[in-house]
C-alpha cells in the first residue's frame, strides 16, 4: 500500500492579470506551492523537490516551509531521498534540487 502527502511549501499573491492569459481583472489569486512525497515502495519518492528559502524570500512566498523540514516531520531526512522526478521546469517544482543531495532527478 502506498501513502502519499502532498506536502505546502508556502503561498503567494499574485494579481490575476499576472498569472492567467489575457485575464483584464486585477483581482488577487492565491498560488500554493505543493510538492509530493510517496512512502510504501523500496524508498520514499519525491515528485518535485520545492524550493530554498533564498527563492522563498526573493519570491515573496509566505508562511514557508522548508521542504526538509516538511520531510522531517514525517520521519525522513533529505538524505533518504534518493530519487526524485521533476514534474517541470518551473522555479518551484525544481529549484530545491540542491536540498536533495543523493537524489537522482528524473
Amino acid at each position: 500500500m502506498y501513502e502519499v502527502y502532498a506536502l505546502k511549501c508556502g503561498a503567494r499573491q499574485v494579481p490575476a492579470c499576472r498569472f492567467l492569459y489575457r485575464e483584464p481583472s486585477h483581482e488577487a489569486l492565491v498560488l500554493h506551492f505543493y510538492f509530493w512525497l510517496i512512502l510504501g515502495g523500496p524508498q520514499p519518492l519525491l515528485i518535485d523537490t520545492g524550493f530554498p528559502a533564498g527563492e522563498a524570500q526573493r519570491r515573496e512566498v509566505a508562511d514557508y516551509v522548508a521542504p526538509t523540514a516538511l520531510l522531517a516531520h514525517l520521519g525522513i531526512d533529505a538524505s533518504q531521498i534518493t530519487r526524485a522526478i521533476i514534474s517541470h521546469l518551473h522555479w518551484d517544482h525544481w529549484a530545491g534540487h540542491a536540498l536533495f543531495p543523493a537524489a537522482e532527478l528524473w
